[in-house]
């Protein structure tokens, strides 16, 4: 037999990242220019009441930056075109995600970002911090509907339930993403940062689907 659940719960935690990408003509120098605008983001976070924790760097690149010039390279097959590329500088960037755990400030945290000169964000999504209690409501409910099932099924064929000899599950847990209102801020779209960016979290959904195999007599 089986059986379908599902959970909802309202979303008590957000996340979003941010990425800082500065380019010198040196390593040392797109590296400083990162570092001032990291430390003025992340200074404004804590401000904010964002924890140390709940920030952190997932990526540091470091990579050339190139200009191509044309040039003409003779060999036996005849002279053909060349573009050769010429390290003109060295760009530097660092990805930074947060955690945010008073859902209620994500609007103006996003927005703040923004006013330090930090446009290139991405998220913001919502879920729920414990996730393994909203799939076990789901599982709870799945398995009450497949016992169910089961003591019906038995009764109409005139047999009784042993016991269980296999169980599986299958579910979801999607995620909810921002709402309309935090789209343009969110990547930077037309420059401008909004005073105070409107959030939706909506409602996170759990869903479980469970097939329980019964030896009957």
């Amino acid at each position: 037999v089986s059986g379908e659940g599902e959970a909802f719960a309202k979303p008590d935690i957000a996340n979003f990242s941010f990425t800082i990408e500065e380019e010198a003509k040196i390593v040392a120098d797109a590296q400083k220019a990162v570092d001032e605008k990291t430390k003025k983001a992340l200074e404004f976070l804590k401000k904010s009441g964002v924890e140390e924790k709940d920030f952190k760097t997932v990526s540091y690149q470091i990579y050339p930056s190139y200009e191509y010039t044309d040039s003409v390279i003779c060999n036996q097959w005849g002279c053909p075109p060349q573009r050769e590329p010429n390290i003109v500088g060295y760009k530097v960037s660092q990805t930074i995600e947060v955690k945010i755990r008073k859902i209620e400030k994500a609007g103006d945290l996003l927005s703040g970002i923004g006013e330090v000169g930090v446009m290139n964000l991405s998220g913001l999504n919502f879920s729920v911090d414990n996730e393994d209690e909203i799939q076990s409501a789901a599982r709870e409910e799945a398995i009450d509907k497949a016992e169910k099932k089961a003591k019906k099924l038995a009764g109409q064929l005139g047999v009784r339930l042993v016991r269980i000899v296999n169980f599986s599950e299958s579910g979801s847990y999607p995620p909810i993403f921002y709402g309309k209102g935090v789209a343009g801020a969110a990547y930077g779209v037309g420059g401008d940062v909004a005073e105070s960016v409107s959030v939706a979290p909506g409602e996170t959904r759990a869903v479980s689907n469970v097939s329980i195999t019964y030896e009957i007599r």
